[in-house]
């Protein structure tokens, strides 16, 4: 019998392990944010004082949000579980370093915006206009990523194709942590063993750095205590995932809205619900300002896939486009979900049959929430391509799996909490 002082002790040392996880990548987007703010404002350079100033607003944040594990009960988990979990995730390492020894310089987008672009912005910055006038492919895009590779690139004094990577391995590293901090080692395995995202992390995807934002905010926003650091925290991860990718700033209205229902829900009286919503501002202000001024007065303004509205009128009413998207999407969640989730579920039955240690019924709503984030994720993507897609078909089939995996770890955590909720519930029943 492990006293509860003894379990406090283990948790916090978990914690530490977890925070030690996230730092990097937390870093990294935070560094990037700041020598934006800096380069677009003042016209200031890369600068060791910002990366350690950063480094140290990562260090606050990240202990800020390990706090409340002490109070959270959780579920311990087998050593069997621990030892599966450990043999699935040496398989997928190996099998991205494999990958990545093949695609050094990445796949796709990693090669025409993530590692091109922070060339340019390496030998440029802060002239971020020059860099991208010299590679104007997706000019719109955010620029997350591209600065911090070009500040390590900057650190370490040359352009090693390995920086970029290592930036991905960071970004998989913290989203393994998250997603185990809140659903534990089983739920790790299948994340990891969901191939078109783990092998997102050798093609240098910002589809996997966008789950970690979308896993971590959401979870931070919608489950346990709405403190006000808590929905700074939140809010300003969710303002990093607008700063990586476009498809982040759709995450950040969902979970707005849905972070904004909650409190109105919890209100004990109109100053907590004030002083939690200011501090959601003011967590995401930083990040969206730097996103507001790249897209108004950095970015050119970008050709849509779409020449006219009237394309996007008559798209949005079409409804052989409407169940061809529908159809698309549904056979793409059931081929790149199914199996893995059901897995999921049996691995938890098995262990919950050996160990009965009892789940926590207050996940139910946790559950719920992040479900809803994932379900309006998919279909706001579902809308884009219904209504702004020119080449529909292709389009498909060339983005549709990268933009499941932004919800995949989100995916995970869900399952894990429905199951904990219907667990608890038969119990009690």
């Amino acid at each position: 019998m492990v006293s509860r002082g003894s379990e406090a002790r283990l948790i916090l040392t978990a914690g530490g392990v977890r925070a030690i996880l996230v730092l990097p990548a937390l870093w990294l987007g935070i560094d990037a944010v700041v020598h934006s703010i800096l380069a677009s404002t003042f016209g200031f350079g890369f600068s060791w004082f910002v990366d350690v100033s950063a480094l140290a607003i990562a260090a606050a944040l990240v202990y800020s949000l390990r706090i409340p594990d002490v109070d959270s009960p959780r579920v311990r988990a087998s050593h069997l579980t621990w030892g599966a979990c450990g043999v699935v995730v040496v398989l997928a390492i190996a099998s991205i370093l494999v990958h990545h020894d093949v695609h050094q310089h990445g796949a796709g987008d990693a090669m025409a915006i993530w590692n091109l672009r922070a060339k340019f912005l390496a030998a440029t910055f802060p002239d971020i206009r020059a860099a991208i006038a010299a590679a104007p492919y997706h000019a719109e895009y955010p620029l997350l990523l591209p600065i911090a590779t070009a500040r390590i690139w900057s650190l370490v004094g040359v352009q090693a194709a390995v920086v970029p990577f290592a930036i991905s391995c960071a970004f998989f590293v913290a989203t393994c942590a998250i997603v185990n901090r809140h659903a534990g080692p089983a739920a790790i395995a299948i994340l990891v063993v969901q191939s078109s995202w783990s092998l997102a992390t050798a093609d240098q995807m910002a589809d996997l750095p966008l789950s970690l934002w979308i896993v971590w905010s959401a979870t931070t926003l919608l489950c346990g205590r709405t403190t006000r650091p808590a929905a700074a925290c939140g809010a300003f991860l969710a303002g990093l995932a607008a700063w990586t990718k476009n498809e982040g700033i759709a995450f950040f209205v969902i979970v707005s809205l849905l972070f904004f229902r909650r409190v109105w829900q919890e209100r004990a009286a109109v100053s907590p619900a004030l002083g939690r919503i200011a501090a959601y501002a003011l967590g995401a202000a930083v990040p969206l300002c730097v996103l507001v001024h790249f897209k108004l007065f950095v970015a050119p303004v970008g050709v849509g896939l779409i020449e006219t509205s009237q394309d996007h009128a008559s798209n949005a009413v079409d409804l052989a486009r409407i169940g061809f998207v529908l159809q698309r999407m549904v056979i793409e969640l059931a081929t790149r979900f199914g199996l893995p989730v059901v897995a999921l579920v049996l691995w938890l039955w098995f262990e919950r049959s050996r160990e009965a240690p009892g789940a926590r019924a207050d996940q139910c709503p946790f559950a719920g929430r992040l479900s809803l984030v994932a379900g309006a994720q998919i279909a706001a993507y579902a809308g884009v391509y219904v209504v702004f897609s020119k080449s529909l078909r292709w389009h498909l089939d060339t983005s549709l799996t990268r933009l499941v995996n932004h919800v995949w770890p989100l995916v995970v955590v869900a399952v894990s909490f429905g199951f904990a909720c219907w667990s608890s519930k038969r119990d009690d029943g």
